[in-house]
């Protein structure tokens, strides 16, 4: 009786410790995160911008410029703006 007590004991804690260590995330794992420079923030900004543009530009295309919210009408001048 006494040495299934404690098995029990011993299950209910390893048990514990295993589900404790699985919720949450190491230190190794945080200290991975990659810290981008400027210059890959600003390249991600002008890549994500050229792509909402090309989008743009393509519903144009396809249902012409009275298919376009204002927004989009306003991106697309600010755009502009930027290439002169």
């Amino acid at each position: 009786m006494i040495t299934l007590t404690i098995i029990l004991i011993f299950s209910g804690v390893t048990y514990f410790f295993m589900k404790k260590n699985k919720e949450n995330p190491s230190v190794k794992q945080h200290t991975e995160e990659r810290n981008y420079t400027i210059d890959e923030r600003y390249n991600a900004e002008k890549v994500r911008k050229q792509k909402e543009v090309d989008r743009i530009l393509e519903k144009i295309s396809r249902k012409g410029m009275e298919s376009l919210h204002a927004d989009e009408k306003k991106l697309l001048e600010d755009y502009s703006k930027t290439l002169k």
